[in-house]
C-alpha cells in the first residue's frame, strides 16, 4: 500500500478521549523492552492510545526483522511496518508504504531511493537517513490514519540523555525509558537474560548494518568480523553508496574524522592481515560476563566458593 498525501477535512487528536501517541519501534532491546513495559502500565493504558509501528530504512540486519517479528508473537504488539517512498520530480514530501517481515525491502533500495533526492548523509548533522526513512514516514503513516497534533515517544535510556531532543516538548516527544522507567543499558541487558529469546546481535552491531554514525572503532570492528567470515557484501555495498553519491557538498559519510567506507575498510584488511594492531570493540555484557567470571575464579583460588562470590544481599547500613 503507498501512500501519496491528501487533505483531510477531519483530523482527529484523541480517541475516546486518550491521548494518540505514536511508539517508534526500533528494533533493539531497549525498544523492545520500553514497548513491553508500556503494556502493561496503567498511566500510559488510562492517556494514551499507543500506535507502534517500525520503519524499514532497508538496511537492517536479518537479525533485526526477525526480533521485531518475533516481539509481534511474543508480546502480541500489533506493530505496523512501514517504508519510505520518495516522490521525485517535485516538491512532495517521503510519503510510506505499508509492508511486512515477508515483504520488507532487504537490499538496501529503499536507502538509496532517498539518496537519489537527498544529499547524502554525514556525521556533520545532516541526517538525511533519519529525516526521510523515519521521521517523514512516521508523518505520512500518521496523516494517513487521520491523525494530528500526537506524541511521539522514543526509547532512548537514561544512561544516554545527550541524545534527547532540546526541541521535545515542542515537538512532543516524550522519553518513558527516562522519565517513567529509569532504564539503562546494564538493566535492559539484565532484563534480556530472564526472556525466553533475545535479539542475535552484540550490542555494537547496531540495526543498521554500517550507520556512519557509529565510531570508526565499532565500524572496523565490523568490517574485520566481515571479513573474517568472508561476507563482503555489506562492505561493497556501502563503498558503492558512499562512492556514487558523493557530492563537494557531502563528499563522504563521516565529516568528522574524514575517513572514507574505503579507508575503513583498508583498516580492516590490514588488521586480519596483521599488519596493523587493533583493540576490537567487545560487547558490553560479555564483557561483564568476562569480569564477573574473573572476579569469581579469583575468589575461588583464594577457597571462597563459586555459590558464595555469586551471593548477594542488600545493605541495610545507615549513616548516623
Amino acid at each position: 500500500m503507498k501512500n501519496k498525501r491528501k487533505k483531510k477535512d477531519h483530523l482527529v487528536d484523541a480517541i475516546d478521549g486518550k491521548k494518540i501517541l505514536y511508539y517508534g519501534f526500533s528494533g533493539g532491546r531497549t525498544s523492545a523492552i520500553l514497548a513491553r513495559l508500556l503494556q502493561f502500565h496503567k498511566k500510559f493504558n488510562e492517556e494514551y492510545h499507543i500506535i507502534y509501528a517500525f520503519c524499514n530504512t532497508s538496511r537492517e540486519k536479518e537479525a533485526t526483522l526477525l526480533f521485531v517479528k518475533q516481539c509481534e508473537q511474543e508480546f502480541k504488539i500489533k506493530i505496523n511496518w512501514l517504508e519510505a517512498v520518495v516522490n521525485h520530480g517535485g516538491k512532495i514530501a517521503t510519503t510510506h508504504k505499508v509492508v511486512s517481515y515477508e515483504t520488507a525491502c532487504r537490499n538496501g533500495d529503499v536507502f538509496e531511493e532517498i539518496l537519489k533526492k537527498y544529499p547524502l548523509p554525514n556525521t556533520a548533522g545532516a541526517s538525511n537517513c533519519t529525516r526521510e526513512l523515519k521521521d517523514r514516514v512516521r508523518e505520512s503513516f500518521m496523516y494517513s490514519l487521520g491523525y494530528k497534533d500526537y506524541y511521539t515517544a522514543l526509547g532512548i535510556r537514561a544512561d544516554e540523555t545527550h541524545r534527547v531532543s532540546k526541541n521535545a516538548k515542542l515537538n512532543k516527544i516524550i522519553y518513558p525509558a527516562i522519565d517513567v522507567f529509569n532504564l539503562t543499558e546494564p538493566l535492559v541487558r539484565s532484563m534480556w537474560e530472564k526472556m525466553p529469546f533475545d535479539l542475535k546481535l552484540k550490542d555494537y552491531e547496531g540495526n543498521c548494518t554500517k550507520c556512519f554514525k557509529k565510531s570508526i572503532q565499532k565500524l572496523v570492528s565490523l568490517m574485520v568480523e566481515d571479513i573474517l567470515s568472508n561476507e563482503l557484501e555489506d562492505i561493497n555495498w556501502w563503498i558503492y553508496i558512499e562512492e556514487k553519491y558523493s557530492s563537494e557538498k557531502s563528499p563522504r559519510f563521516n565529516l568528522r574524522e574524514h575517513v572514507t567506507v574505503r579507508d575503513m575498510y583498508k583498516m580492516a584488511l590490514e588488521i586480519t592481515s596483521g599488519v596493523r594492531n587493533f583493540v576490537h570493540i567487545q560487547d558490553k555484557q560479555e564483557k561483564r560476563k568476562w569480569l564477573d567470571e574473573k572476579i569469581i575464579s579469583v575468589g575461588e583460588k583464594n577457597g571462597i566458593s563459586k555459590e558464595i562470590m555469586k551471593h548477594s544481599t542488600d545493605c541495610f547500613c545507615k549513616s548516623s
